[in-house]
This record gives C-alpha cells, sequence and structure tokens, in this order.
C-alpha cells in the first residue's frame, strides 16, 4: 500500500517544483545540448563518409564489459544490438 508524504514534506528539486527563471535555464541548457550531440553527429558522419574510418576521438572507444578486460578481448560491437 502506497503512502502519501505529509503536506509539509521537503521535495526533490524537480522541473516542475523549481521557480520559473532556473525552469528557464534548465530548458536553454538542454536545448544547447541536444544541438551540440547533433552537430557532432553530423561531424561523424560527414567524416565517416569523407576518410572511410572513425574519428580519431571515436575510434579508441570500447563498449560493455569488454571495455573493461571483463570479456575476451573482442572489440567488434557489432553482435552488442
Amino acid at each position: 500500500m502506497a503512502t502519501t508524504p505529509p503536506k509539509n514534506a521537503v521535495r526533490p528539486p524537480t522541473r516542475e517544483n523549481q521557480p520559473p527563471q532556473k525552469r528557464a535555464a534548465l530548458g536553454a541548457w538542454a536545448a544547447y545540448v541536444k544541438q551540440a550531440i547533433r552537430d557532432k553527429l553530423i561531424e561523424h558522419k560527414q567524416y565517416i563518409h569523407r576518410y572511410g574510418e572513425e574519428m580519431p576521438e571515436i575510434s579508441p572507444w570500447r563498449w560493455g564489459a569488454s571495455a573493461r578486460g571483463l570479456v575476451g578481448s573482442r572489440s567488434d560491437t557489432a553482435a552488442d544490438f
């Protein structure tokens, strides 16, 4: 059975219970981050199209447990999907 917190309980900060100016700043920051990610994805796609390989800042990345050396030495991530 779920209980309802008392009316005077301190709520964790969420977007809804922040002052309007803080909500606006959060929205602007989120929009900036979203655009930066989009720009990087476009740049990455163009680099691959031009050079036929991953960008130098991307190529050393490893995904999952294999990146931590926990699973063999497999660096191919094709089967991770």
